[in-house]
């Protein structure tokens, strides 16, 4: 394992001091460098802030009146509730700074691309691999064809083609790993510029 070679021609570049926006290898290489390195910035714009609450594992009076309320339900009619409250929840968490510090993950993770590769579509990549760790460590629960088409908002801009098949992953998730990874090869092929670090999902 090691730096591909647009990374390694970069980061000559640089050494012999060329500007970071113009080191990178122009459009036409779009190598999975940008996508690979990516997933460390979803770390860095996450609020990871859980509440002393769910850290205890005890509840706060507002679960305990809803779960009270449907206690006389079914286990499936407690667990959508509560599935339905959390997702109220995470949608209100969409606005105001998160929304901004998606706006600045989406920044960071296009600009971090741009140092090796100019290519459009390795800033899509590179979006879609730090957007999925910064979702993934939200505190509220995940639900997994929501974050794939809030992905596919956001690499939509820098490659429309890529985003249409990401939200494929929505059917191909469910499907048995052998039959996915046939469908997903029948559409890389199909594609004018398949991103190949679609493979990494």
């Amino acid at each position: 394992m090691g730096c591909g070679f647009a990374t390694s021609r970069a980061a000559a570049k640089l050494n012999r001091g060329v500007p970071w926006d113009k080191a990178g290898d122009k459009p036409g290489s779009a190598g999975n460098g940008p996508a690979t390195r990516a997933a460390p910035l979803g770390l860095l714009f996450c609020d990871y802030t859980p509440s002393p609450l769910l850290e205890s594992g005890q509840h706060s009076e507002e679960e305990k009146e809803t779960e009270g309320e449907c206690e006389q339900g079914t286990g499936k009619e407690k667990e959508k509730e509560r599935k339905k409250r959390r997702k109220a929840k995470g949608e209100q968490r969409e606005e105001g700074e998160e929304a901004e510090r998606a706006k600045r993950l989406m920044k960071a993770a296009t600009e971090q691309a741009f140092i090796t590769h100019q290519d459009r579509r390795c800033a899509a990549g590179a979006i879609a691999m730090a957007g999925m760790v910064y979702i993934c460590l939200q505190c509220h629960p995940i639900d997994p064809d929501d974050a794939i088409e809030r992905i596919a908002l956001w690499i939509h801009a820098d490659n429309p083609e890529f985003a249409k098949t990401f939200r494929k992953l929505k059917k191909w998730r469910k499907m048995k790993p052998v039959k996915a990874g046939k469908a997903l090869r029948k559409e890389l092929a199909s594609m004018i510029s398949p991103p190949p670090f679609l493979f990494l999902y």
